[in-house]
């Protein structure tokens, strides 16, 4: 059992040559470390029997002082690498040892459908990286489509930060009703292309959003939204400012 490759319940692929268990129904690959594997093969080569703790602690941790903490720490992991929360797979006989309760199959004897249920699993986890692929490739030519000057410094040398797309809606109430533009209700900053832009915000007014000195009409808001609420939040922040 420990020389060949074998199977836990059809599901579970364990080759020992390589400390690797295969999950056919996921396509999840696990390493284990070689103490791991060793009480994995030695459970498994007794299927349905008691393996007591000074058997393994002997056979696989060879004396070693640390052996009891050792065996507790690599029955919990084995236990989460075979989904086996519910100790039902590896049963713990109080002060005794452990029991594996599975069907255990040589590698030779694996049914058509564990191959299958395999091929599937690895065929899904790179549908799964292909997919992630394409939403990397998607927001990286989403980005390219933002306004200028979103990511442009301002004129304090600061980059505004890429903020999720917020409602132009959105007040500040706390800013001062003053009817003049000044460093709490009005900011500004300048694109790459050198293309400025001014956000006045007063009271509960609606903001007003200004494109090298032109008013932005509704129609054009959406298309600056998340520039709009990242000076916004630059507004805000001035007034949380000791001394604002």
């Amino acid at each position: 059992m420990t020389d060949g490759s074998f199977t836990i319940n059809n599901r579970f692929r364990v080759i020992p040559s390589l400390n690797l268990v295969l999950d056919t129904e996921s396509g999840q690959e696990r390493r284990l470390e070689p103490r791991l594997m060793q009480l994995l093969c030695i459970l498994s080569a007794n299927e349905g029997k008691l393996v007591t703790r000074e058997e393994l602690a002997k056979e696989i941790w060879q004396g070693y002082g640390g052996a009891d903490e050792g065996l507790n720490q690599a029955v919990s992991f084995l236990r989460k690498a075979l989904h086996d929360s519910g100790r039902v797979l590896i049963e713990t006989v109080p002060k005794k040892g452990y029991i594996l309760h599975g069907s255990i199959a040589q590698a030779g004897d694996l049914p058509e459908e564990t191959e299958a249920a395999y091929g599937k699993g690895k065929y899904r986890r790179w549908v799964m990286i292909a997919c992630a692929v394409v939403l990397v490739i998607a927001v990286a030519l989403l980005s390219k489509s933002m306004p200028p000057g979103f990511t442009a410094a301002a004129p304090d040398g600061k980059t505004p930060p890429q903020e999720p797309a917020l409602s132009v809606e959105t007040a500040f109430p706390d800013l001062s009703a003053s009817g003049k533009e000044t460093y709490l209700n009005t900011i500004e900053t300048i694109g790459s292309d050198g293309t400025r832009y001014r956000l006045f915000m007063e009271g509960d007014r609606r903001p007003e959003f200004y494109v090298n000195d032109s008013l932005a009409q509704d129609t054009a808001l959406e298309r600056y939204s998340l520039l709009i609420s990242s000076l916004k939040r630059q507004l805000w922040e001035r007034r949380e400012k000791p001394g604002h």
